[in-house]
């Protein structure tokens, strides 16, 4: 059953999904519990802005992931397209006993999506 679950690529990003949702849920009321009684040494290291100041420290983070992403895909395309040339073997998929299936699967769950219509 642990090589099954290895070998699959839902488990983690399920995992990283209800993640969110709880932290969704649990972080705004941890912030109406403790909004008051916030430490003055805690404060300071805290974000301090207003909606629009997180919502441009957002739009960055947005546009470095997808940058990010795109220059991931473009070398992993390079890659196998050099290595297609070279050798059969080199174009199989990832082995599920290589870390390389977790981290596609840690990646896929952190990736942002753009909201269906």
């Amino acid at each position: 059953m642990r090589d099954t679950l290895r070998a699959q690529l839902w488990p983690l990003p399920t995992l990283g999904v209800v993640l969110v949702v709880v932290a969704g849920v649990g972080l705004p009321r941890l912030d109406e519990q403790f909004q008051h009684d916030i430490p003055p040494w805690l404060s300071d290291y805290l974000f301090s802005g207003n909606a629009d100041a997180a919502r441009s420290v957002l739009a960055a983070i947005a546009v470095s992931l997808v940058t990010v992403t795109a220059l991931t895909f473009s070398l992993t395309v390079l890659t196998l397209q050099l290595a297609s040339s070279q050798s059969p073997r080199a174009c199989c998929g990832p082995s599920p006993r290589t870390g390389t299936s977790r981290r596609l699967r840690l990646w896929h769950s952190f990736s942002p999506r753009s909201p269906t219509p």
